[in-house]
């Protein structure tokens, strides 16, 4: 627990700093910065750019005030949910801390670093800092902490241990909603734009792969846009193990991947390993990664996925 107490006591001491988390930030960056914030009032919450669509509207339920600029001191911000330099819009320097659940090999600098990937959320993470100083976390803190920890694992789907049901128990009696209402925030209503990309994802050919030992199903496609959208629909809806989505989108081959819980791969670390190979760059959660690579790589990009896979899988094209 020491760990966790110097981080809360570092940042008491400095009182004064920003806080921010990757690019498009994610439902448990965008709470763990306002937890944070909500520790020590006076530091400033400073996203790198517009969260996304959750991310903003976790913010406008909880009113909770923000602005946007890559041009930030790293002296003087702390990481939330990101250690990867890959993700920091380019930023350079050493940073005053890093509170984050995901681990790599290539971690930025910092004076205060807490990683550890033993947690299912950086909201946990700050949850543990909390409790290391015997701070009870009010109404507000808990269902920051539990979305948080829904999302980033999936709804549950990717739980390390059984203890953590417990917590969660714990923290909705201290929420005034119940967990239903808690949840809600993380409904994402498509629009238009998305629905129709979509369906259209479905009326595409997709290249299915088998793995020959387990019968996992691997799907590749591209798309229109909306990457993360058609490869968490293929999983969802169509029952797939593994999906692939890319598209060119501001002139980069932009590629989404999600699994089912039963698969036994890194997804964040499998797409972080493609982009090094491809001067690109890649990373993410277990079940959900990105990438974003050179656009010239659009017309070979399903036999570099399945180049990448073979190394782990033992594949077969399923004829359709």
């Amino acid at each position: 627990m020491g760990g966790y107490k110097s981080m809360y006591y570092s940042l008491l001491k400095k009182k004064k700093f920003n806080l921010t988390s990757h690019s498009i930030a994610d439902a448990d960056g965008v709470c763990s910065a306002i937890l944070i914030n909500s520790l020590f009032p006076q530091s400033k919450i400073i996203f790198l750019d517009n969260p996304s669509h959750i991310g903003r509207r976790i913010c406008e339920k909880y009113n909770v005030k923000y602005s946007t600029s890559s041009n930030i001191k790293p002296q003087d911000t702390v990481l939330v949910d990101v250690s990867d330099p890959a993700l920091l819009k380019g930023i350079k320097g050493k940073f005053f801390g890093i509170v984050d659940h995901h681990t790599t090999n290539n971690v930025v600098k910092c004076e205060n670093s807490l990683v550890s990937q033993n947690v299912p959320s950086t909201t946990h993470l700050v949850y543990e800092i909390m409790k290391s100083v015997n701070i009870v976390p009010s109404a507000f803190q808990a269902e920051l902490i539990l979305i948080g920890i829904i999302s980033d694992t999936y709804r549950f789907k990717s739980v390390g241990s059984s203890s953590l049901f417990k917590e969660v128990s714990y923290l909705l009696s201290l929420t005034k909603n119940d967990y239903k209402s808690i949840v809600s925030i993380l409904e994402s209503k498509m629009s238009f734009s998305e629905r129709i990309t979509f369906m259209r994802s479905f009326g595409k050919v997709y290249s299915i792969y088998r793995q020959k030992k387990t019968q996992n199903i691997f799907v590749i496609t591209d798309t229109d846009s909306f990457t993360s959208l058609v490869s968490t629909g293929i999983v969802d809806s169509l029952g797939a193990d593994v999906s692939f989505a890319y598209a060119i989108m501001d002139e980069h081959v932009v590629i989404s991947m999600r699994t089912s819980s039963n698969i036994k791969i890194h997804s964040g670390e499998f797409l972080k390993e493609l982009g090094k190979k491809y001067s690109g760059e890649g990373g993410g959660h277990i079940h959900a990664a990105g990438c974003k690579l050179n656009k010239k790589y659009f017309s070979k990009m399903e036999s570099i996925l399945v180049g990448a896979l073979s190394k782990h899988f033992d594949l077969e094209k399923v004829e359709m």
